[in-house]
Parts: structure tokens; sequence; C-alpha cells
């Protein structure tokens, strides 16, 4: 068996057989398209994939995804695995390249170090722009990631073009004092951030008297001012399904903010500079599962349907209705006129429940979801309910 080093993150090597990376491009080969596009004097790349679904009709949400410092397009495709849910949820993802910074090496870095001039939020203006007018977008559904440096620079995007990007989840990386300190977007924005105990800045770090680097509570706590959401957070334990790996994950949530905004933080204790669910680290829980059922509540506006108390129906036609939505004991179905058959969907897009529903019967029990945006199918229709 042939082996080759293939570097995922900065400094952090591994060992995968070579038989195992060459089935994995030639099964997603169909599905990505590399792109170059000239801005400002630079050629620059970027990989964009497309999922199955995609027929052009029908606009679909956009995630850009950055990879580390001193990283590439593919280490952040390998190490997210996001096109697998992309494929399945329906949208698209734009992996851009950074360029090499000649201050640091000739590593490729998202943000160079002070004194400097360099700025890519401009490039992923450019960028967002160009793949919108190629495909069919839905611009209120645009999406930020990114691990390490690539989760600074996604706070930096959060902070700078909010009139374009939806929601953020940086991975691996609290925000900067000079992000920190400069940020103030004229509307709620959904962050969630996704952060092990251990990593080196999550309790932030100063040095020679200055802070470079905020602690993800400092970090958290800004975007709970910012969103006006609740003060305390509502805490909840991930099952600790793999021991080991050596930590356990938990979810801090601070609700009600403005435009029914939350902000949420995926705790690893005892976790280092990873990405859940990836090659190495925390195994309890998928990293890119979990960003993506945050970021996909969201649009431009807020909570997708907030305090609304109507239903929305997907379809161009009804001939059902839904009440009440949001909801969450219950759904009742108004309109049937025989017996009907229906499914409800994850906002991942998969399947979680189906059933009959009848004239004498037409109510869906839904205590036992969990709270979240779902997709309720019956009779050729499809309607976005949420639970509260």
């Amino acid at each position: 068996m042939i082996f080759l080093y293939v570097w995922f993150v900065p400094r952090v090597k591994f060992l995968i057989p070579s038989f195992f990376l060459l089935a994995f491009h030639l099964s997603c080969a169909q599905s990505f398209n590399n792109g170059i596009l000239s801005h400002n004097g630079e050629n620059r790349a970027y990989r964009l994939f497309i999922p199955s679904q995609y027929d052009g009709e029908t606009s679909i949400p956009l995630l850009l995804n950055f990879h580390a410092g001193n990283g590439s397009i593919q280490d952040q495709v390998d190490l997210s695995d996001m096109h697998t849910i992309a494929d399945t949820a329906n949208f698209m993802v734009v992996y851009p390249q950074a360029l090499a910074d000649p201050t640091d090496g000739g590593s490729t870095n998202w943000m160079r170090k002070a004194p400097t001039t360099f700025d890519d939020v401009p490039f992923i203006k450019t960028l967002i722009d160009t793949v919108s007018s190629q495909y069919n977008i839905d611009k209120e559904r645009v999406y930020a990631t990114g691990y390490s440096l690539g989760g600074e620079f996604t706070f930096e995007l959060g902070c700078r073009l909010f009139d374009k990007i939806a929601a953020i989840a940086p991975v691996a990386r609290p925000m900067t004092k000079v992000t920190y300190e400069n940020c103030n977007p004229n509307r709620p924005l959904p962050v969630m951030l996704v952060m092990g105990t251990n990593d080196d800045t999550y309790n932030g770090i100063e040095f020679g008297g200055t802070k470079w680097y905020f602690s993800a509570s400092e970090t958290m706590n800004f975007w709970a001012e910012h969103n006006n959401t609740e003060t305390s957070a509502v805490v909840t334990d991930f099952q600790d399904i793999s021991n080991m790996d050596g930590s356990t994950a938990q979810k801090s949530t601070w609700q009600n903010g403005d435009q029914c905004v939350s902000i949420e933080h995926i705790k690893i204790i005892n976790g280092g500079h990873t990405w859940p669910g990836s090659f190495f680290g925390n195994q309890d829980i998928n990293g890119s599962k979990e960003i993506w059922k945050f970021l996909s509540k969201y649009d431009i506006n807020g909570l997708i349907d907030c305090e609304t108390n109507s239903y929305e129906n997907l379809s161009s036609h009804t001939t059902v209705q839904v009440n009440p939505n949001p909801f969450r004991n219950f759904i009742e179905i108004h309109g049937l006129k025989n017996t009907i058959e229906y499914k409800i969907f994850s906002s991942l897009g998969e399947e979680i429940e189906k059933g009959n529903l009848t004239v004498s019967n037409p109510i869906l029990q839904t205590s036992n979801l969990p709270k979240g945006l779902y997709i309720l199918k019956m009779e050729g229709q499809m309607f976005r309910i949420l639970k509260n």
C-alpha cells in the first residue's frame, strides 16, 4: 500500500492511504468546478461545489468556506467535507484560495500582520457577485465559515460584508482585537463559534501588554450585546459517543435577539485546534452538520419566519393550510379532502418522519421534534415550518 503525506492544516501532517484519496477525488470530481477570477491585478483561484439537485430555476443558498493559514482549497474540502452536506441539503459551497503572504515566508494567508494595506474583503465581495451572476443564488442566504485563520477572516467578513452575508460560523479562532474594536454591523448578525478549550487562542492572547485576540467568552459576549439577546445562555451537552477522542462537546445558545437572532458557541471541552468530526479531534459531533443546521435557519433579515403566525408555502399553489406555525406540540392540517401521506425533513434535507393524515384526524403530533426549522411535504406541496 502506498501512503501520501497530506497537509490538512498548517503544521499538522496526516498519513492517508493513497487509494482513499484517489477514491475520494474520483467520487467528487463531477460536482466541482474550478474557477479563476481576475481581481486587483491578481488571478484568484476558487473551487465551486454544485449540488446534484441544482436545476438553475430555483435559487439556492451559497456558503463561503475558508481554509486555514498556509492552507489550500483542497485542505478545506477534505477537512470540512461540507460538500457532502451541500449535496443533500441543496446549497453551493465556494472554496476560495488565499494569496501567498511575502511578510510570512510565502504562507497563503487571508489576513496579514500589521502594519499592512493588504485587504482581501473586496475580493470576497467580488467573488460573491461573480458566482451570483453565473448561478441562481439566493442572495439573502449567503453564509460564511472558515477554519483557524479562515475563521478569523470569517469574523472580519461578518463585520464588514453584513449587507451580503446573512450569518457566520468561524471554527477554531475568536475575534482579533482589531476586528473586535472596528466591528459594528447595522443589523443583527447570527454567529456560531466552534472552538476547543485547549486551543491556544481560546482564552485570548496578550503579548507585550497588548491584546491580540479576545477570548471565546469575550467574543460571544460581544455578539450577545450586539444582537440584543438574552444575557444568559441555554447550555446543552452533546452525547459523548466517542471515548477515544479525549474530549466532549457542549453547546451554549443565547436566544431571543433582535429579528429572532440567536448566537451559539459549540465548546469542545479538552479539544484543541481542530474541526470537530474531521480526521482528528472530537468525534462526538459533526461540526459541518452543526454549522449548516445553525446557518440555514437565517437569511439576511434574521431568523426565517421570525415572529410569523402564518405558514409559508414553498409551492406555487396550495390546497391545504398548516396551523400553527411556528408550532410546539402539534400541527393541524386544514383543507384535507382525503387521506394523504406526509413527510418531514430536517434543514439538512434528511427525512426524519413520515406517515398518513386523515380527514377525521388531521393533526401531527410534534412534541418529539427538537426546536428548529423543518420542511413538511404533502400532496406535492412543501411548507417551511418552525418549532419554537
